[in-house]
């Protein structure tokens, strides 16, 4: 590691140890993608989890996305992530709109309700600028039209 990439990751460990959220939620991310540090989930876990219990937005959803990209059957922790989405969204924030679209899309711990999940997808990417969301609203949208065209299959 570059001397500057390990002054960057020790100033941030600095602030995250001292509770600083967005610190936390950085070094988080940082561990779960391998920048300036070697992947360490469980490190990845730890600070995000920390980062959303203090109630920081952008870790509610990306812990969200976690427990999705890791499940493993256990029901409780869709709900614990259907949680995090609701409170990342209820903030403002685009990627918990987005993530809630994905669990009324899929269907998972609420019924699955396509329109929902277009509104929370359109407000995610038009309203609150997470362009991530928009290959959702797009595919959602043709699949949707797709359906009402030919309704039979």
């Amino acid at each position: 590691m570059f001397n500057f990439a390990k002054k960057r990751i020790n100033k941030l460990l600095e602030k995250a140890e001292s509770g600083d959220l967005e610190a936390q939620y950085q070094l988080g991310y940082n561990y779960d993608k391998g920048i300036d540090v070697k992947v360490d989930k469980d490190l990845a876990w730890h600070w995000m989890s920390m980062s959303a219990d203090g109630g920081f937005a952008e870790a509610q959803a990306t812990l969200s996305a976690f427990i999705l990209r890791d499940y493993s059957g256990d029901n409780s922790k869709l709900v614990e992530a259907f949680s995090l989405a609701q409170a990342s969204a209820k903030q403002g924030n685009g990627f918990g709109y987005a993530m809630l679209g994905r669990f009324y899309g899929d269907g998972l711990v609420v019924e699955e309700d396509l329109d929902k999940a277009l509104e929370l997808y359109k407000v995610a990417y038009y309203e609150k600028g997470f362009v991530k969301a928009r290959g959702s609203v797009n595919n959602l949208e043709m699949y949707l039209l797709q359906k009402k065209i030919y309704p039979h299959r």
